[in-house]
């Protein structure tokens, strides 16, 4: 098959991240010694702040956190059992003492803020035989009580609630874990059973546009709509202790530099996906100052014909061996993993720019870790698919059912012949060890190419499949499987 060039270098900017507004949301842990206090994005759950707060009950010896708002460039946060509202410097972590002090007992359940006041919910009491406090309380910045809100209890519980956001539409609150009910700012039912779901659930916030819960139990958040209805999950990685989050607070496109975090956290660079990595694999690492300000992308190879190591003053290290670097930024590096650490079961990443270095972590290996790019380099939706014709695939511009199309994947693991960090695929073009196979709208589709994407560089897979003629029209479901191991669910390709 031939190929347009424009096409497929169209699809190269892929490898680096799409210029978005970044949300953040903000966690507190219900860990039993001080709690922690994490930051994770919420389009890959990747942790970007971990740290501990400060602040717990001096006569238990413990902090059961419980309570997050973030006001401008602090963070207030509260704990179960005690009824003060502390604050931190979001970016130095500096502790910024108490806030103010309420007569909730035995402390402080919820918190959110509204842009002008915080609302409070009090935890459940330490009596078994007294009530829960069905109050929510509006406090001013500067802790002064504006008013008491009772809400319309639902009769099947007697759990104090641990989960409140303030929204245009009203108060949104659950009855100890979901389901989430709305209320009016006068404290009427309005909608009972808005949010549902089957896990354990306390913190909620809201974007503007989405509803964000924790997922207490499974480290993850759960993202539902306008209306109620459930849209996705993120798994949360990266953090000392990624689950228990049990409040949220969210910040889009954050203007004061994040804390720094321990050391690189990876993802698959085409489904942002964490876990094992593969050799050969392109992989983004996420931290802080671990690049430039301004974005850069590999525009050129050395003098050796190679995708070079260091871009812009970036590095990042594979139990010290440099990879290609295609992409860096001050948050984010787009690496291929060398192919020397195919044997490892894991392998040490350090970060380095402009000659500091970050701590190493420890991330483990996969024989293969597929994922398939995708047109908006989000992860989901649309694939990185050219037609048989060499043009872009796309709901307006759909393959004809038994045609030839291009899928370009990366996380395929050792090749034959063994890769070559940062080459050019060009002449005897590497094929993957492990079997790759597709299927389209659950149907197996015929592989017939499998291996290096000529004038790309070594990582980046090239899979040329047919349509299977059974394929419905529409946007079909695609997978690619490289050994025992599959891409990530959400990718599309479009058929006519």
């Amino acid at each position: 098959m031939t190929f347009r060039a424009a096409a497929i270098l169209s699809l190269m900017s892929i490898w680096a991240p799409v210029s978005r507004a970044q949300t953040t949301v903000w966690g507190i842990n219900a860990s039993f010694g001080n709690p922690h206090i994490q930051a994770y994005d919420l389009a890959t759950g990747v942790a970007m702040a971990d740290f501990t707060a400060p602040h717990k009950d001096a006569n238990r010896g413990r902090a059961n956190g419980r309570g997050i708002a973030v006001v401008g460039t602090t963070i207030y946060y509260t704990l179960a059992d005690t009824p003060n509202v502390y604050k931190t410097d979001m970016a130095s972590q500096a502790d910024l003492g108490i806030a103010f002090t309420t007569p909730l007992s035995p402390g402080i359940n919820s918190l959110a803020w509204d842009g002008a006041s915080f609302w409070l919910l009090a935890s459940q009491p330490t009596d078994p035989t007294r009530p829960a406090d069905d109050n929510v309380y509006q406090y001013s910045l500067a802790g002064k009580l504006l008013q008491t809100l009772v809400l319309a209890r639902p009769s099947n519980t007697n759990l104090a609630r641990d989960g409140l956001e303030v929204t245009p539409a009203g108060l949104v609150a659950n009855r100890g874990s979901v389901p989430y009910d709305v209320y009016s700012f006068s404290g009427q039912m309005q909608q009972a059973l808005f949010i549902t779901a089957t896990f354990r659930t306390t913190g909620i916030a809201f974007d503007g546009t989405n509803y964000i819960v924790s997922d207490v139990i499974n480290g993850r958040l759960a993202i539902f709509n306008a209306s109620g209805a459930f849209v996705r999950s993120v798994d949360l990685t990266g953090a000392a202790i990624p689950f228990g989050i049990v409040d949220l607070a969210v910040v889009s496109s954050p203007t004061a530099p994040l804390p720094a975090p321990a050391g690189p956290r990876a993802a698959n660079a085409a489904s942002y996906a964490s876990g094992p990595i593969a050799p050969g694999e392109i992989v983004a690492i996420f931290g802080s100052a671990v690049g430039p300000d301004t974005p850069v992308g590999v525009t050129s190879i050395n003098a050796a014909g190679l995708v070079d190591s260091v871009l812009a003053g970036s590095r990042v290290l594979f139990d010290g061996v440099p990879a290609p670097v295609i992409f860096t930024s001050s948050k984010q590096i787009n690496v291929i993993t060398p192919y020397s650490v195919a044997a490892k079961s894991s392998v040490q990443v350090a970060t380095e720019y402009l000659g500091v270095r970050s701590p190493a972590v420890s991330i483990p290996m996969a024989a293969s870790a597929p994922g398939i790019f995708t047109a908006s380099g989000s992860g989901t939706g649309q694939g990185a698919i050219l037609n048989e014709d060499g043009s872009v695939n796309s709901s307006a511009n759909p393959a004809r059912r038994g045609s030839i199309v291009v899928i370009y994947a990366t996380g395929e693991g050792q090749t034959n012949p063994a890769g070559l960090d940062g080459k050019i695929a060009a002449g005897t073009l590497p094929a993957p060890v492990l079997p790759v196979s597709v299927t389209v709208n659950s149907t197996a589709a015929d592989v017939l190419y499998a291996g290096a994407a000529p004038g790309l560089v070594a990582g980046a897979l090239q899979v040329n499949v047919r349509v299977p003629l059974n394929a419905p029209s529409g946007n079909n479901a695609i997978l690619c499987g490289i050994g025992s191991a599959f891409s990530q669910p959400g990718v599309t390709i479009a058929i006519q």
